[in-house]
């Protein structure tokens, strides 16, 4: 937020009305919004979910659809169309309030089409003990995205884009497991819980495969040219290899008057880890979700000492 001591306002929970007016209601309430003091929004996921038109937006599909195509049922999404979404951040900049997106590149969901490879299962509670033996499996990690016909990105996606799922349609009983693929490795650049926290839900993206890189740089640029927005919210951080969230933020904020934020974990060893990664501590801004006094002001002590550790760091 460009404003000193700016106040930025969450515009969205999760169980916001699906009937596609978010965008429109904000356009017509900014005006009041920055009479009443707020300096930013922060603006809920844009783009298309698995869910389609019911999708909060964090069971992503469709990184390019913000409410354009006819895809998961729907051509909106939850919050309104894409023309709609463009011309509330327009109406937001308007009336002096910035813009955050928050956006998910850890995970996709609801492929198009099952593909087979194969995959060693994994526990869920701890990603560094196997259970069973390397096997073929079949899941749902072919993206065509058939309603926009290649559009802004000609890329489909593929199991090799991606390293784990926890789905496998040939398994028949309640076996339970994260199936790592073949010839790939758990990130461990993450967070330590669970063994490693890199698999999360639904495909996990392999930020180690250049085509899945070069595809997010691009989207990146793609969305801020686009909307004009002032910054992004990356959510599901910790689940992200942190050499590509380092490259992801310098990308996307190297635009003059953009800025990221990151969620950050509670706890110091976590975040003493985090910057170590990162190697950044001036850009880990802690985006805060509170859901109550308590947990705002535990966050504003891990905020406090972040602020610490990069003086420390910088001396």
């Amino acid at each position: 937020m460009s404003a000193p001591n700016g106040v930025m306002m969450q515009y969205f929970h999760w169980y916001n009305e699906p009937d596609g007016t978010l965008w429109n209601e904000l356009a017509q309430r900014a005006p009041e919004l920055a009479q009443a003091g707020i300096t930013a929004v922060w603006l809920p996921p844009a783009y298309k979910g698995t869910a389609g038109g019911y999708d909060v937006g964090y069971g992503v599909y469709d990184l390019y659809d913000l409410g354009e195509f006819d895809q998961k049922g729907s051509v909106r999404t939850k919050y309104g169309t894409k023309d709609e979404y463009v011309a509330a951040i327009q109406a937001a900049k308007q009336a002096g309030i910035d813009v955050y997106a928050d956006v998910v590149l850890n995970h996709k969901l609801g492929g198009d089409q099952e593909e087979e490879f194969n995959a060693t299962p994994f526990s869920p509670d701890n990603r560094s003990q196997p259970i069973g033996d390397r096997v073929t499996i079949k899941g749902w990690t072919h993206f065509t995205f058939p309603g926009r016909q290649g559009k802004y990105s000609e890329m489909e996606w593929h199991w090799w884009h991606f390293n784990a799922i926890d789905y496998n349609a040939y398994e028949q009983g309640d076996f339970d497991a994260v199936y790592l693929f073949e010839g790939k490795l758990f990130d461990h650049q993450v967070d330590m819980e669970k063994g490693g926290f890199d698999y999360l839900m639904g495909c996990d993206l392999d930020m180690s495969h250049e085509e899945v890189r070069a595809e997010l740089m691009q989207w990146g640029e793609w969305y801020v040219d686009l909307t004009d927005i002032d910054g992004f919210r990356f959510d599901a951080v910790k689940h992200v290899q942190a050499g590509f969230s380092q490259i992801g933020y310098s990308t996307y904020a190297s635009t003059p008057g953009k800025d990221c934020s990151r969620s950050v974990s509670i706890g110091l060893t976590r975040l003493r880890r985090c910057i170590t990664l990162l190697r950044s501590p001036a850009a880990m801004l802690p985006c805060l979700m509170p859901p109550c006094i308590t947990t705002f002001l535990q966050r504003a002590k891990v905020a406090m000492t972040m602020t610490c550790a990069a003086s420390l760091t910088a001396a």
